[in-house]
């Protein structure tokens, strides 16, 4: 029985890799059905989590619609992965995320609140200060203000390269500064990762 456990979990691990190494969503989903209760599986939902954290983050240039639903979705992966309180790295990660993801729609209470966990439960991390430092400037009236308007901006529909016209710009971006209406003043950067063996998957295609 121990060496069949054995199997199982290196098994597991050699299907992440594989899916994570592929960029593939569909493996990475496979792997968390396979193998409920695996570490490997928790790290491949915590990399479908990630990827849609970043489609979420890229849509919201040129689809505020899809962006949300690409960040609602990331938000419930990582708050699902926190459920079954993980440990160590996967727990920084996915508390990490979620602070990310709840930022990203506008929620800055919450994600403020993330992004203190982050710096409290994980005081040795690589991204504790940064993560505690953000935490601060999100309270600050500037950044709020930002966000406000950000929530409710929308892109410009235009022509993108190759496109199809009346299509908003895969280069896209807020044109701030340039409208009284737009805030000068952009949000801190959003901390960097910590390093971890999840790099994110695209859609496969």
């Amino acid at each position: 029985m121990s060496a069949q456990r054995t199997a199982a979990r290196r098994q597991s691990w050699d299907a992440y890799l594989e899916a994570l190494n592929g960029s593939r969503v569909d493996a990475l989903a496979d792997v968390g059905t396979r193998f409920p209760g695996a570490p490997a599986a928790a790290w491949a939902r915590l990399a479908l989590a990630e990827s849609a954290l970043g489609e979420g983050t890229e849509l919201s240039f040129v689809d505020k619609d899809g962006a949300r639903i690409r960040l609602e979705a990331a938000a419930n992966q990582y708050s699902e992965l926190l459920s079954e309180r993980p440990q160590g790295l996967l727990a920084e990660r996915a508390t990490l995320g979620l602070a990310k993801s709840r930022e990203s729609l506008g929620q800055l209470e919450e994600a403020r609140a993330g992004y203190e966990a982050v710096a409290k439960d994980h005081p040795f991390s690589p991204v504790a200060e940064i993560a505690a430092e953000h935490a601060r400037l999100l309270g600050q009236p500037q950044s709020r203000e930002w966000y406000g308007w950000f929530t409710e901006w929308k892109p410009p529909a235009q022509t993108p390269p190759g496109g199809v016209p009346g299509g908003p710009r895969a280069d896209a971006r807020p044109p701030q500064g340039s409208d009284p209406g737009v805030p000068v003043v952009p949000p801190a950067s959003t901390p960097v990762d910590s390093a971890a063996p999840v790099n994110g998957a695209k859609t496969a295609e």
